[in-house]
């Protein structure tokens, strides 16, 4: 029996590409989950404002639902077909459908979905009326408070609008006097810390006590110091004799001679999640075996390109290195593996390539 609490859920995510992702992820997982959970029925979709009956079904459907969207659909109240009355939902506002299922809302990126301390997707989020959000993110979720000490830091004379480290920054560091908000002051010695990397040497030189050096001529003049000048006075030139030909054979050498490429696979773990006054709480439960991921359900990204970004190299020279290889078909095994091999490989032969062909005049 599924808990009628926890099945409307809310996925939302900064940008349309992410969106599509997500979605595709869940087109991937829908087995998994269906077998994971006793087949428990679900349905899943991309929110769009032409077809808001999927909002109503949303609503009424006993059934798990999962709606993925975009900040940008629902962060304009003004424009937004989800703040509208409409014959699709029965005359019903959408964002009233989705307050009275109090969802729990997913949120991918939320430093980029709230948009700042008083941004329009904070607002939006609010107006879902959830029953719980669960944030998650690969980006430090401190960034309110990064603002606030750059601000003060800013304001204060410490660094300029660039970002450049004052003087008076080093000479408060240097004398210990350095002044944080309050709300900072349990990190003082961390921020000082962090702070006496980016400024460098704390020794501030005075402009005022600078003096002119005089030079020294009866040393130039003399004789030992002439004749250390006819030593070291002449200049090295080299060139690099680079042949392409050479460099391609070891790059097709190299990539044949490169590790074997595993199929990509996934793991599923299985965790209790506990609501309570302190947030969230996630116990792993189990852990399921690693799965093989079907080399047909793969989206492969663009080879050459990738490539061309980590190496440097022509998109022909690439191409003839990668196919005369004959190891193209490990590309489809594991994308990302392949792309970390294939372009270490070839920057390493350009390495060498380099080395070998300097030469000196």
């Amino acid at each position: 029996m599924v808990d009628p609490l926890f099945t409307k859920f809310v996925v939302v995510v900064p940008s349309v590409a992410i969106k599509e992702g997500v979605y595709k992820s869940l087109q991937i997982m829908e087995e998994h989950f269906r077998a994971l959970y006793a087949n428990v029925p679900f349905e899943y979709f991309l929110y769009d404002s032409g077809k808001l009956g999927q909002v109503r079904n949303f609503a009424t459907s006993p059934h798990i639902q999962v709606m993925v969207v975009t900040v940008g659909a629902i962060n304009k109240k003004d424009v937004n077909n989800l703040y509208k009355e409409t014959e699709k939902t029965g005359g019903e506002k959408p964002i009233d459908l989705i307050q009275a299922t109090c969802p729990i809302l997913i949120v991918d990126e939320p430093q980029s979905v709230d948009g700042g301390l008083e941004g329009q997707g904070k607002e939006a989020l609010g107006r879902m009326n959830p029953l719980c959000t669960l944030r998650y993110s690969a980006t430090p979720l401190g960034m309110e408070q990064s603002t606030a000490l750059w601000e003060h830091l800013r304001t204060s004379g410490y660094v300029n609008t660039e970002g450049k480290v004052q003087d008076s920054l080093k000479q408060a560091l240097k004398d210990g006097k350095l002044a944080l908000p309050a709300a900072f002051q349990s990190q003082q010695v961390q921020i000082e810390d962090i702070l006496r990397k980016l400024a460098g040497k704390l020794e501030i030189k005075n402009a005022d006590e600078r003096r002119i050096l005089k030079t020294r001529e009866a040393v130039l003049n003399g004789e030992e110091f002439k004749a250390l000048w006819n030593r070291i006075k002449h200049k090295t030139s080299y060139r690099v004799l680079f042949d392409n030909e050479a460099l391609i054979a070891t790059c097709i050498k190299a990539i044949q001679d490169a590790p074997p490429i595993t199929k990509t696979r996934f793991q599923w773990r299985k965790a209790d999640l506990a609501i309570g006054r302190a947030g969230v709480e996630a116990t792993e439960t189990s852990a399921s075996a690693p799965v093989v991921l079907d080399e047909t359900e793969i989206e492969l990204p663009d080879l050459l390109t990738d490539l061309q970004d980590k190496t440097q190299l022509t998109r022909r020279t690439i191409a003839r290195a990668l196919t005369e290889s004959g190891r193209l078909g490990d590309f489809k095994r594991n994308p990302q593996q392949f792309i970390e091999l294939a372009s270490e490989a070839i920057n390493r032969a350009k390495r060498l390539a380099i080395v070998d062909g300097i030469k000196y005049e």
